[in-house]
C-alpha cells in the first residue's frame, strides 16, 4: 500500500504521548495497527487514531518513525512480508521486524490493550465545553514531582448541581477552577494527568467524555483517548481544605495583583542559586514588601498593593511565581498566599 509520508507522520504524531519505549514491556514501545486504526499505549494512557492499512501488527515506534523521517520523498510504500514490514522510500528498501497482533488485543489471556474499541450500549457521555477544557488547562499548572497521594496523580472532578470544581494539588500548592456544567457524574472522580493533558491538547469544545466503570474515554478531533480509572477511596476533600485555609475573612484581604511581583520573584530565584528561594511577604497599608536573604545576596522590594492589610508569611518563590500568569488578584493570609484569576480560578500556596 502507498501512503503520503507527511500525512502518515502527522497521523502517527497523535500517538506519541502514549508511547513508552525502552521499558521492560516491549509492546508498550510499539505502534499497533489493526487495518482500521493505529494505536499506542504506555500502560496508563491509550490513544487511537483512524488509519487504514493492509496489515495488522506491532512495529517498534522509534525505528518506524525514524525511518519515515529519514527521507524527503513524498510517498512511502508499506508491504507486509511474513513477520516483517517492508518500507520503500524512493529507491531505499528497509525491513522492520514486527510483533504479532495477538500480543496487542486481549484474547484468551493474551494482549495488553484492555480498553473497549466499541463503547458499551447506553454509555452516558458529557460534552466538554470550552470552559471545561480551559479549566483543565488552568489547573494543570501543578505537576507533582514525586506523587505520594492519589490526588497528586491528576485532576479531581467534584460535581455540583450546575457546575463542577476541578482541583489539582501537590500538598504545598492547590489549584481550583469552577466550571459551569450540566449532567456530569454525581460522584467525584479523578482524570489522570496524562489523559487530562491530551484532552486539553487534542480535544475541541463539544468533544465527548465517557466515564465508564473502569476507564475514561474521550473523543478528540482525530483521536480517541483512553485511561484507566484511579480509585477515590482515600481522596481528600479538597473543597474542605480550601474552606479551612481561606476562613471567613479571605475576601477582605483580596487586592489587585501588584505590578512587578513576577520580576521580583525571578530576581530572588536568581540570587538563591541552587538553594530554595524562600521569600517573606509583608503587607501593610497599600504596600507589599518582598524580601529574601541568600548566600549570594539579598532582595528587598516594595510593591504597590492598594487595600492590603497587615500580615506576614514566608513562601517558596517558584511556587508563587508559577501561578502568576493566570492571576489578577492576591490575598496574603497567615497560613497561605491565595492568587485569583477572575471569579472562577484560585491558586493556594502554603506558607513555611
Amino acid at each position: 500500500m502507498k501512503l503520503d509520508r507527511g500525512e502518515l507522520l502527522a497521523r502517527l504524531d497523535h500517538l506519541k504521548p502514549a508511547i513508552h519505549a525502552g521499558g521492560a514491556i516491549p509492546e508498550l514501545g510499539h505502534l499497533w495497527f489493526d487495518g482500521k486504526y493505529a494505536y499506542a499505549y504506555d500502560g496508563g494512557l491509550g490513544i487511537r487514531t483512524p488509519l487504514k492499512t493492509e496489515f495488522a501488527m506491532g512495529l517498534p515506534s522509534t525505528q518506524l518513525l525514524g525511518l519515515l523521517k529519514s527521507s524527503p520523498h513524498k510517498e512511502v510504500e508499506l508491504t507486509e512480508d511474513d513477520a516483517t514490514l517492508v518500507i520503500k522510500l524512493g529507491k531505499a528498501n528497509m525491513r522492520l521486524i514486527s510483533m504479532a497482533y495477538n500480543r496487542w488485543v486481549v484474547e484468551k489471556g493474551r494482549g495488553i490493550w484492555e480498553f473497549p474499541n466499541t463503547l458499551p450500549k447506553n454509555s452516558k457521555c458529557w460534552k466538554m465545553t470550552e470552559e471545561f477544557l480551559e479549566g483543565l488547562r488552568r489547573v494543570l499548572l501543578i505537576k507533582p514531582n514525586a506523587p505520594q497521594r492519589v490526588e497528586h496523580h491528576g485532576v479531581v472532578v467534584v460535581p455540583g448541581k450546575d457546575s463542577v470544581d476541578l482541583f489539582t494539588t501537590d500538598t504545598r500548592t492547590l489549584a481550583r477552577c469552577f466550571v459551569p456544567a450540566e449532567n456530569y457524574p454525581e460522584d467525584r472522580f479523578i482524570i489522570p494527568r496524562p489523559f487530562a493533558e491530551q484532552v486539553v491538547r487534542q480535544c475541541e469544545p463539544g468533544a465527548s467524555l465517557y466515564v465508564l466503570e473502569d476507564c475514561l474515554v474521550a473523543d478528540g478531533t482525530e483521536v480517541r483517548l483512553y485511561s484507566h480509572m484511579l480509585g477515590t477511596e482515600e481522596l481528600v476533600d479538597l473543597s474542605a481544605v480550601i474552606t479551612r485555609i481561606l476562613g471567613k475573612k479571605e475576601d477582605e484581604r483580596k487586592v489587585e495583583l501588584p505590578s512587578g511581583l513576577s520580576a521580583t520573584l525571578e530576581r530572588a530565584m536568581v540570587l538563591a542559586g541552587g538553594e530554595e528561594a524562600m521569600v517573606k511577604f509583608t503587607t501593610s497599608k497599600d504596600k507589599l514588601k518582598v524580601e529574601g536573604h541568600f548566600q549570594l545576596g539579598d532582595v528587598s522590594e516594595i510593591l504597590d498593593a492598594k487595600g492590603a492589610v497587615a500580615e506576614t508569611a514566608t513562601f517558596r518563590a517558584d511556587l508563587v511565581k508559577r501561578g502568576l500568569a493566570e492571576a489578577d488578584g492576591i490575598a496574603l493570609l497567615e497560613q497561605a498566599l491565595v492568587l485569583y484569576g477572575g471569579d472562577t480560578w484560585l491558586y493556594v500556596v502554603a506558607s513555611r
